[in-house]
């Protein structure tokens, strides 16, 4: 899935991402665990039902992996609203956007009193 650069952009990445900052994350990937991938996948299933507590559910509008669709439907899950945000992808935290992510991420905390 990430044998070159382009593919790491296209599972990962905003097409904006600089090549040189692409290239130094590619050079930093490694497999995945399988275990730790099934486990995610199929083994520890998450049970909405049991989370009493607050939950912000965000999702980027160009991620590949988890699309906006499904961060919807999780959000839906927990009993919430999803936040999609514009303009970036997968990795959010390596995105030239990721201070709106961490802006969000902080006033919502704030709602929440932490």
């Amino acid at each position: 899935m990430i044998a070159t650069p382009a593919l790491t952009r296209q599972a990962f990445f905003s097409s904006n991402m600089p090549d040189e900052q692409l290239n130094h994350y590619f050079s930093l990937m490694q497999e995945e665990s399988f275990l730790g991938f099934l486990d995610m996948a199929a083994l520890a299933l998450p049970k909405p039902s049991r989370v009493k507590a607050p939950l912000l559910v965000m999702g980027a509008a160009g991620d590949q992996n988890f699309l906006p669709h499904e961060v919807q439907a999780t959000a839906r899950a927990y009993g919430t609203e999803a936040v999609i945000v514009p303009d970036i992808a997968h990795d959010v935290m390596l995105e030239a956007r990721w201070q709106a992510v961490a802006s969000h991420i902080l006033n919502w905390l704030r709602t929440q009193g932490l």
